[in-house]
């Protein structure tokens, strides 16, 4: 197990984390493209057919998160420092070498308030902030496309250097007018438009544009681009601007079209799909309707404006399930929001809203997350109180697997083996941190550990008789043994206590001990769906197994200490007593 909280003092002392991952990871001869002195460690297992991936080694929780992850999934990967204090003792160049990584990566969040120390030894805010204008102008990205469940939104201009050319920003002394040239980058503005109608054809999801065509020069030249580049297409356009942009603005737009490759265009005429264009102001209201009535969209939005919609996006989660909750308590229901938000189909606030995918003028697409506050949770973390008195939740880690997970399949697209496993690694993530959420390093020990190898240990011990092995387990140990059937392993039985019933991959071997899932018949996290979709896959795999269902019994109907209907359990004793004689008798069947 790697000391991540070693790690986790080292970064907020201002210590020497290079000397801590020389001695984790191997330093590699692969280089950024013109960065031969760029350091670059590896790990992982590289014996094997999977491309590796590239990770930013950063602040905060985005460091240990990502530590712990890589470290529990034993995928190929290479590594580079990007933490505070190693940009500003750089001077950025850090940036550029990630920026031109010749292969996928993953950019993780960085701190832009840190202080580190200066040569002087005095401390100062980190050279740069956050890095996030530099790393993408390095890189040469021209948008980046994030989901939020149904909706997605394609952001262009991310590289656009906000008002940073000191040379021609001022203050005029007599009015107090502020002056700044935003340098938008019309190039890649005509790339992010043609990627994101590519995605309305592809996908034939709704179109919708974020534009202000009418109130600002640089949205009349974007939406010019746009413009142009439906001409000659088979897209049916619903609202439209009220002005034509490409026409009014079009001296200045065939400038940029003259500097983009002839065959631009080429293929478009076939594309085709419903496009709605909008001013930016109204869109954050329709995308909440569309994120209520399950519409799938693609939305195009400038930075700026895309800035506030995405931020939004990502928050509003939050606040619809609480106003839920106060719908369900005013109408006095029993019934659980989070259970509820997942049983009516939706996916937001599940590690998903914070990622998005990076897309580059030339090399592959980095892959990008959010943490927003991990300081304040790294500070939580080593004060000794995660949930800071029980106010708050330990840090949810699923992120790092999400974008892992992402980021992988786009490298290794035709890995099918791969992708299956990394969604069974998911939905491992998601048992164990379902319902109380485990400390950070207890879950990183959760998710380290490895079943089968302790049923095979277990074998060797003196005393046991081999051909007599059943497996138990409890809530999320429940959800293991199922997983330890699905995987082949050859004992007599697994019995599953109120656990959970998502499905996974079964192994070519098939199931080959019998099952017995003793339930509770009012267990909010495992809707009637999760148990029609079991027991359809325990048939299709033709399993020996047997579900047994306790009437009015909750989750976690065997712990004496549950005492929390509202939240979905409470101690039974008739199911306690009943769930404990069918192991019984299961085992007397069994043995």
């Amino acid at each position: 197990m790697i000391d991540l909280l070693k790690i986790a003092k080292t970064e907020a002392d201002g210590g020497d984390l290079e000397e801590i991952f020389n001695n984790i990871y191997s330093q590699t001869d692969l280089r950024p493209n013109g960065y031969p002195e760029a350091l670059v460690w590896e790990g992982g297992n590289h014996d094997s057919n999977i491309k590796p991936i590239a990770h930013s080694l950063t602040d905060a929780f985005a460091l240990i998160g990502t530590v712990a992850a890589i470290d529990v999934l034993g995928l190929p990967f290479y590594a580079l420092p990007m933490w505070s204090q190693i940009r500003h003792d750089k001077k950025l160049a850090p940036l550029s070498w990630f920026g031109n990584m010749p292969i996928t990566s993953i950019k993780w969040s960085t701190a832009g308030d840190a202080y580190v120390k200066d040569p002087d030894g005095t401390k100062v805010v980190v050279m740069g902030k956050s890095g996030n204008a530099p790393l993408r102008t390095q890189a040469g990205v021209y948008c980046n496309v994030r989901p939020y469940g149904p909706i997605t939104v394609v952001r262009c201009m991310p590289c656009l250097p906000y008002s940073q050319d000191k040379i021609v920003f001022n203050v005029d002394e007599a009015s107090g007018v502020i002056h700044s040239e935003m340098n938008t980058p019309g190039i890649q503005m005509a790339y992010a438009a043609k990627l994101f109608l590519k995605m309305v054809n592809d996908t034939k999801k709704l179109g919708r544009v974020a534009f202000k065509p009418t109130q600002a020069m640089e949205d009349g030249i974007n939406a010019g681009i746009l413009t142009w580049l439906l001409e000659g297409t088979n897209f049916s356009i619903g609202r439209k601007w009220a002005v034509n942009a490409y026409n009014e603005h079009k001296e200045n737009i065939d400038k940029i079209i003259a500097l983009l490759p002839q065959n631009f265009k080429e293929g478009m005429s076939e594309w085709s799909g419903q496009i709605e264009q909008h001013i930016a102001d109204t869109n954050y209201g329709l995308l909440l309707w569309d994120l209520i009535d399950h519409r799938d969209c693609i939305i195009l939005a400038t930075d700026l404006d895309g800035d506030r919609l995405t931020d939004l996006l990502a928050d509003v989660s939050d606040p619809l399930r609480y106003f839920g909750s106060k719908i369900l308590s005013k109408v006095g229901s029993k019934a659980h929001m989070d259970y509820l938000w997942n049983e009516m189909g939706y996916t937001t606030g599940n590690g998903r809203d914070m990622t998005s995918v990076m897309h580059r003028m030339d090399g592959p697409p980095i892959h990008e997350q959010t943490l927003g506050s991990a300081d304040a949770m790294l500070l939580r973390l080593l004060d000794g109180d995660e949930s800071v008195g029980g106010t708050k939740k330990p840090y949810d880690p699923r992120i790092h697997f999400v974008l892992i997970r992402d980021a992988y399949i786009d490298a290794n697209p035709d890995n099918k083996e791969l992708k299956k496993w990394l969604d069974d690694v998911l939905n491992k993530f998601d048992s164990i941190y379902a319902g109380d959420r485990p400390g950070f390093v207890e879950g990183y020990k959760k998710l380290k550990s490895v079943i089968t190898a302790a049923v095979e240990t277990g074998k060797q011990l003196e005393g046991v008789d081999t051909s007599k092995i059943a497996a138990i387990g409890y809530c999320f140990g429940g959800l293991v043994v199922l997983d330890l059937a699905r995987s082949g392993i050859d004992i007599n039985g697994v019995v599953s206590f109120h656990g959970l019933l998502m499905g996974s991959d079964i192994s070519d071997k098939g199931i080959q001990a019998k099952v017995l899932v003793l339930h509770g018949e009012r267990d909010p996290m495992v809707p009637l769906s999760m148990i029609d979709e079991f027991q359809q896959e325990m048939t299709e795999a033709q399993a020996d197994w047997q579900l047994h269902s306790y009437g009015n019994a909750y989750h976690a109907f065997t712990n004496p200490d549950a005492n929390d209907p509202d939240f979905g359990t409470q101690y039974n004793q008739n199911a306690d007593k009943r769930s404990w004689q069918s192991m019984m008798n299961f085992f007397s069947e069994i043995f």
